[in-house]
């Protein structure tokens, strides 16, 4: 069972590279394990364009979210948290300040793709009025040679 101690929203930025990468790939492993390779995610956190936010209970990182800006889009490409930590609203926290950061930015779009197998993370972009614009087949490993197809939602931001 988690701690009830007070979890936090801190910008990415707020630790060293080499920490939230570190602490955003043991995100990853425990809870989209089929996702992001460490150097991918490493390169992705290092680009001039790239923002998000941790979840932070004390100094450890139990969630995040991550993504890009460039001109009036910004794209959510990749969001967890710790699977004992999951169903709490954390997720939601991130999200709330994700799109907050994107619209203070300028942005009037945000973009994102997600597995058609993850139902909750389905439910909360719906309850955030993200729409569906698209799919693609069989994009995303589910071990083996299983795959499922990516959901491709956006959010209009209201300027």
């Amino acid at each position: 069972m988690p701690n009830k101690d007070p979890i936090t929203i801190s910008p990415l930025g707020a630790l060293s590279p080499d920490f939230a990468a570190d602490a955003v790939f043991a995100i990853i492993q425990d809870a989209i394990p089929d996702s992001w390779d460490f150097k991918t995610l490493k390169n992705l956190l290092a680009r001039e364009q790239a923002f998000g936010f941790l979840a932070m209970q004390n100094t450890m990182v139990i969630g995040f979210i991550a993504g890009t800006k460039l001109f009036e889009e910004s794209e959510i490409l990749s969001f967890g948290v710790l699977k004992k930590y999951q169903g709490q609203g954390i997720g939601e926290r991130l999200l709330k300040h994700f799109l907050e950061e994107s619209k203070a930015g300028g942005a009037s779009k945000i973009l994102l793709d997600v597995a058609d197998d993850n139902v909750a993370a389905i439910g909360l972009y719906q309850k955030y009025n993200f729409t569906v614009f698209g799919v693609r087949e069989r994009y995303y490993a589910r071990g083996g040679q299983n795959r499922v197809n990516a959901i491709l939602m956006a959010l209009s931001l209201a300027k």
